[in-house]
């Protein structure tokens, strides 16, 4: 999870995408700005994991490992029009983790621990979007009131998105 956190924050799994190419960690250095070094690790990790593909090739040096980021992890990954797209929570994994020190304390005074961490509130509304946009506003709201709500809002009728994370 820390791996795909930072493949997603660092906004590689993207990059990957746009490029629908193989690429190596001096490419991608040169590309990002980022330590090869790193890349490298963060490539080689990512495909041992099985998300990335290590292509044919010959060499070992970071000029001659081509990696390649497979159209069914790039809709997962990083394509946020997709109804596949599920990285967001991955946003809350570190946040979620540091909180953890916090719930032997809970445990004993019952009180709750508030979500006011950013990354834990982004999480929640990407995650909350695909479900907007795939499922929400195309299958469901049309049911509402035998689409009468959904003729209201296409008339254009005033409305408040209240506690649905940031209103997408």
């Amino acid at each position: 999870a820390a791996q795909l956190y930072v493949g997603d924050r660092l906004g590689l799994y993207a990059l990957m995408r746009t490029d629908s190419r193989t690429t190596t960690a001096v490419e991608l250095a040169a590309r990002t700005g980022l330590s090869q070094r790193w890349l490298r690790e963060w490539l080689a990790q990512q495909a041992a994991m099985g998300v990335l593909q290590l292509e044919d090739g010959s060499g070992e040096d970071d000029s001659a490992l081509y990696y390649r980021l497979p159209r069914a992890f790039a809709t997962v990954l990083a394509d946020a029009d997709s109804p596949d797209y599920d990285v967001g929570m991955i946003q809350a994994v570190p946040a979620f983790v540091a909180r953890a020190k916090e719930l032997p304390a809970v445990f004993k005074h019952g009180r709750g621990v508030p979500y006011d961490d950013q990354d834990i509130s982004q999480a929640i509304d990407r995650a909350h979007r695909v479900h907007t946009r795939h499922v929400f506003i195309p299958k469901l709201l049309p049911q509402v009131a035998d689409g009468r709500v959904l003729a209201a809002l296409e008339a254009g009728v005033r409305c408040a998105d209240l506690g649905c994370g940031a209103g997408c």
